[in-house]
């Protein structure tokens, strides 16, 4: 089945409607992993009566609801050691939804856990996930061109867990004003199933995240559960949040990558948010550079370009250029590994010459 019509299959049936008789569900399997519907592929079809050969789709409940518990213990862990260190994270996205805002939480796989934390307690915090056995993953790192880093651990009984650590709600920077962590600190709510100090953002917050994390990361694209975050974040906004989230999307430059995803969420899975609210968002003037980020998403270099109009000063210019083109000496062997130390120059010479290629994709 082409992807395109496998997804539009997909979406109709996420929206409730009712399934095809006969159908071969096995032509579907491969299209709601790759959009991370499965679980939810498989509940509507058991909602609506099973029989339809939907054996695989069955097998795929037990094992994420099986990964869940692997995973509460292992966050709750990890949220208690920062806590004693003096450190709240915000659990966002798909560990803060699947508690929030589905009926079960094996109903939203994810492949790692998203903490945005703020930028003083960066340190901290990867000093206390190594100490629980967290080990860095190798990539790019920095102040101002890369403000996210990622660690993971094997706990023994086939799980890795994997921390995608946040220090602001999106790596470009043109985003990096449209909504900060001490905004969505003062109104965070509990998640008390990850224990006293797992907090997660309101629902406007989460919406705002959803559509920037759409925007920002992944050029406006239409996989499907994030589309069916947004479904779900739609149904628990009162008509004040819908005030409040006009208001805060506006303030941040972001009302128009707002009403897009609210706009294909409504048409692919039945997402419902007021004509009049959705009307204004589409409207409204894009604050952060909506040549690049529009549509689906420019080239990298439009990215790198936009990234620099937003600095102020030429020291954070200077470090954010070491920060792409000088990595760490330990990146690079990771990088380009069995290299010796004395060929570092001419790695960091190949290396450029890629980035360059790269630069000017899609």
């Amino acid at each position: 089945m082409p992807q395109e019509l496998a997804t539009a299959e997909l979406a109709r049936i996420l929206r409730g409607e009712a399934l095809p008789p006969g159908r071969a569900w096995t032509d579907l399997l491969d299209a709601a992993i790759a959009h991370g519907v499965l679980p939810l592929l498989a509940a509507e079809a058991r909602r609506q009566g099973g029989g339809h050969g939907i054996e695989a789709l069955n097998r795929a409940a037990p094992a994420e609801a099986a990964l869940v518990m692997l995973r509460v213990r292992e966050l709750r862990a990890a949220l208690d050691a920062l806590g004693r260190s003096g450190v709240t994270p915000l659990v966002i996205k798909g560990a803060h939804l699947q508690w929030t805002h589905y009926g079960t939480p094996e109903l939203r796989p994810r492949t790692d856990t998203d903490l945005l934390i703020a930028e003083r307690d960066a340190a901290t915090t990867r000093l206390v996930l190594e100490s629980l056995g967290y080990q860095p993953l190798a990539h790019v790192t920095g102040d101002v061109a890369f403000t996210q880093f990622h660690h993971w651990r094997d706990d023994g009984a086939g799980a890795r867990h994997a921390l995608d650590v946040h220090r602001r709600v999106a790596n470009p920077r043109a985003f990096a004003g449209a909504l900060t962590f001490e905004e969505m600190t003062a109104e965070r709510i509990p998640i008390p199933e990850l224990g006293p100090n797992a907090w997660g953002p309101c629902s406007v917050h989460a919406l705002l995240l959803a559509a920037i994390h759409r925007t920002a990361h992944h050029a406006n694209s239409d996989r499907l559960i994030w589309l069916y975050d947004v479904r779900q974040l739609c149904a628990s906004l009162t008509a004040e949040d819908w005030s409040r989230l006009v208001v805060d999307a506006m303030r941040g430059g972001v009302a128009p990558y707002v009403g897009s995803a609210l706009a294909r969420a409504g048409a692919l899975l039945g997402a419902r948010a007021p004509a009049a609210v959705l009307k204004q968002l589409l409207d409204a003037p894009a604050g952060c550079d909506a040549a690049v980020f529009s549509g689906a998403g420019g080239r990298p270099r439009d990215v790198l370009v936009s990234d620099w109009r937003h600095l102020r000063g030429w020291g954070v210019r200077a470090r954010f250029l070491r920060e792409h083109l000088l990595p760490s000496p330990s990146y690079m062997r990771s990088r380009y590994p069995g290299s010796s130390a004395g060929l570092l120059p001419f790695l960091y010479v190949h290396r450029a010459l890629a980035g360059l290629a790269r630069l000017s994709r899609k």
